[in-house]
Formats: C-alpha cells, sequence, structure tokens
C-alpha cells in the first residue's frame, strides 16, 4: 500500500478520511507524463466550463476490523492499510494527505474489480463552491499535500533506490517535476 501511495500499481485504493483533503483531490486534475508516466502534475479545475460543473467526493464503507498489526483492518470482504499508522513518520506523503488505503478481498490471486457496492454516498457540490470553501491555504497545495523527497525522507529513499520504472508496475511519481 506504501508503494501505491508514491506511484506504483498496485489492488490497493487511495482513500482519505480528511474532508478538506477530499475537497483538494475533487477540485484538481492530475496529469501524468513521462516515458514511464513518472511524472505527476496537479492542475486546479477551472470552475467557468460548461462540462466541468461539479466537484464529487465518493463515501465509502469497509468492514475491516483491527488486525494485530498496526494500521491494518480485515475483514469479511476488505482490507484496509491506513497509512499513518502503518509506516515510519519518514514517509510523510501518507500523513499530509492522511493516507488510507482499501481493496476488496478476492479468493486465490482473483479480486474483485467492482467496487461499486462499497459506495454508500456521494457528495455532489458544485465546483465553484468547492474551489471557494477550498481557498488558497498552503496546507493544501501541492507542497503541503505532496512534500518534496527534501523533506519526506521515506520519499527520498524510494527514489534513491534505483528503482527500475516499468510500464505494468508503474513508477515512484515525480510530483511538480
Amino acid at each position: 500500500p506504501l508503494l501505491q501511495h508514491y506511484g506504483l500499481s498496485t489492488t490497493w485504493i487511495d482513500l482519505v478520511d480528511n474532508i478538506w483533503v477530499a475537497l483538494w483531490f475533487a477540485c484538481h486534475k492530475a496529469h501524468v507524463s513521462g516515458t514511464r508516466s513518472q511524472y505527476l502534475h496537479f492542475e486546479r479545475r477551472l470552475a467557468n466550463s460548461v462540462d466541468d460543473q461539479f466537484a464529487y467526493i465518493l463515501l465509502i464503507a469497509a468492514d475491516s476490523a483491527q488486525t494485530g498489526v498496526p494500521g491494518l483492518f480485515k475483514g469479511t470482504n476488505t482490507e484496509l492499510v491506513d497509512l499513518r499508522v502503518a509506516c515510519p513518520s519518514i514517509f510523510l506523503r501518507p500523513h499530509a494527505q492522511h493516507g488510507v488505503l482499501f481493496r476488496k478481498r478476492g479468493t486465490g490471486v482473483m479480486r474483485p474489480i467492482d467496487y461499486s457496492d462499497q459506495i454508500r454516498g456521494v457528495i455532489r457540490m458544485t465546483l465553484s463552491d468547492a474551489l471557494s470553501w477550498l481557498g488558497d491555504a498552503k496546507t493544501l497545495g501541492v507542497h503541503g499535500l505532496f512534500p518534496p523527497p527534501f523533506y519526506d525522507h521515506g520519499y527520498k529513499l524510494l527514489l534513491d533506490g534505483n528503482f527500475q520504472n516499468n510500464n505494468k508496475v508503474g513508477s515512484i511519481f515525480l510530483v511538480g517535476a
């Protein structure tokens, strides 16, 4: 789950448990580029587009219960990892984003790909209202939510690990590059 949070492809889905972080992601578009999709850039959505009037936040349910492993929760149908508890604090991004990862449990090597039965609600708001509520707080900017490797020592370790980027597995994202 930690590697998913930094850009690698896994079966986990990124969730947050903070309304302001959820609102930030609802108000921004992610753009990926590079030969191995290693560059990640976020752009604030524009509220004046006719086709892009709303922001959405999905409310997801997990039936997971605490296991003996800190931050790991397992249930009959779902698994959840709270990265703020499960990972060392040298990884700042999960803490800044209130990072929680979620997936449905499967049988053997197969996992369900339809997660619609886990949705409990949808919050829909006009994008202009959402942008207004969000404001311009520095803590809810790219630098605050995606701390650079100068501050995020765990991120620096991943970047310095000489990981060979791969189109199937993904890349450790270079945010803002």
